[in-house]
């Protein structure tokens, strides 16, 4: 019952209640390997696969990324229904060095790593992959998430 219930709870969504298991921004304090856990059991109970988004607050096309996802309500919608989504945190705070280790090394914040219901990556791509100069385009990312 519990399983069918976080199916239902959006992992990048506000913490709106305690069934709220995931919060909505980087936090160098989350335990990384727990969260990607939970949204592995979750994303297998929903029929979804995992997206990881290795990150901070501090990182511009970070804020950027969350800011594109915030104003485009297709945008998100389209990555809810196919992933749950967790935010890693990377930075001078926390590196996360024993969870990323699971993962091919990361060269640039953010890095969108999709993972299938077992864990094993199935696509990793650079913010980068998705910028036309310097600003992100939202059809790449749009592209990204329907692929």
């Amino acid at each position: 019952m519990l399983a069918s219930l976080l199916a239902l709870v959006p992992f990048d969504a506000p913490a709106a209640s305690a069934t709220s298991v995931l919060p909505h921004g980087y936090d160098a304090s989350r335990d990384a390997a727990a969260d990607i856990d939970r949204a592995l059991a979750t994303a297998t109970a929903s029929g979804r696969r995992v997206l990881l988004i290795v990150g901070g607050d501090w990182c511009r096309d970070c804020r950027e990324l969350d800011a594109m996802f915030a104003a485009d309500a297709g945008l998100a919608a389209l990555r809810d229904r196919h992933y749950v989504t967790v935010k890693v945190f990377v930075g001078s705070e926390n590196r996360n060095e024993r969870v990323l280790a699971r993962y091919p090394k990361i060269a640039w914040v953010p890095t969108l790593i999709d993972l299938a219901h077992d864990g094993r990556v199935r696509r990793m791509v650079p913010s980068t992959q998705f910028h036309e100069a310097e600003r992100l385009v939202p059809t790449r990312v749009r592209a990204f998430l329907a692929g």
